[in-house]
């Protein structure tokens, strides 16, 4: 399943279907906590309600409040309710551990997306030796991290560098997909491509898009291109034919660089 671009709107506006439709987003992602105000979290609900698309061939992601707060409550019970069944759910401020648990139980058919935008639950990653049941991956919440560290989230790309690599590194030691924040100047093409090319080579597989002229870009930037599959093709070619270590014109290769190409081949 493709989850390279996430376009992400609140059910109070309109059309979101649609536009991911429109603009190829991989992901529809329908945000209950940080884009609704906090006296119309029931409106929202009965936008989501209204909006759901029942078996849609895109992943459905909804966003939920936090899990230890009345309103994060309140979305489960309404998702159970009118038997929505989103293919993600989204758990902010997780306590990774505790809140996984509990609603992957709830909802077994659903994948579960942790953000991870608080100290404590990075650190609670760090700590893991396994993943917990259902966590399939993680979302880094760079604004509310960046607050936590006392740092301005709208200039605190170069400080978070370090957590965002060690959040990609856990993530790839428990087996998780990770997905990065999402660009917050909208109309910055440039800085968006600065920040995609810096979260694939960090080793995120994906990026949340807060408007539609996002989504080319992030699927472009998280698709393998065929030059890099090309070279796949030719390393697996000649390591087949000479096992161990040989030399092309530009470098020794081995079995590293041969599960390398593998897994390149490997991605759709």
């Amino acid at each position: 399943m493709k989850l390279r671009s996430w376009l992400c709107a609140s059910p109070l506006k309109e059309k979101l279907v649609e536009k991911c439709e429109t603009y190829s987003a991989d992901v529809i992602h329908f945000d209950l906590e940080d884009a609704v105000p906090p006296g119309k979290k029931a409106i929202a609900r009965a936008g989501l309600k209204a909006a759901f698309p029942p078996q849609h061939p895109l992943p459905v992601a909804v966003r939920i409040n936090r899990l230890a707060t009345l309103e994060g409550l309140r979305d489960v019970l309404f998702l159970t309710e009118f038997r929505l069944l989103p293919t993600i759910i989204i758990l902010p401020k997780a306590q990774l551990a505790r809140d996984v648990s509990l609603v992957s139980a709830i909802f077994p058919d659903s994948s579960i997306f942790a953000v991870i935008e608080t100290l404590d639950s990075y650190f609670e990653l760090r700590q893991l030796s396994v993943a917990p049941a259902g966590l399939a991956g993680i979302i880094f919440g760079a604004a509310d991290f960046a607050v936590e560290m006392a740092l301005d989230p709208l200039r605190a790309a170069q400080q978070l560098r370090p957590i965002k690599a060690e959040i990609c590194l856990n993530a790839r030691r428990l087996g998780l997909r990770a997905i990065d924040s999402p660009c917050f100047f909208p109309h910055q093409q440039a800085l968006l491509q600065s920040e995609i090319v810096q979260a694939r080579k960090q080793g995120f597989s994906g990026k949340i898009a807060i408007h539609p002229a996002q989504i080319g870009p992030i699927n472009q930037g998280f698709t393998t291109n065929e030059t890099c599959r090309a070279r796949a093709r030719r390393v697996m070619s000649m390591l087949d034919k000479v096992p161990g270590i040989t030399t092309d014109a530009q470098a020794m290769l081995g079995p590293p660089h041969l599960r390398y190409a593998r897994h390149i081949l490997a991605q759709k």
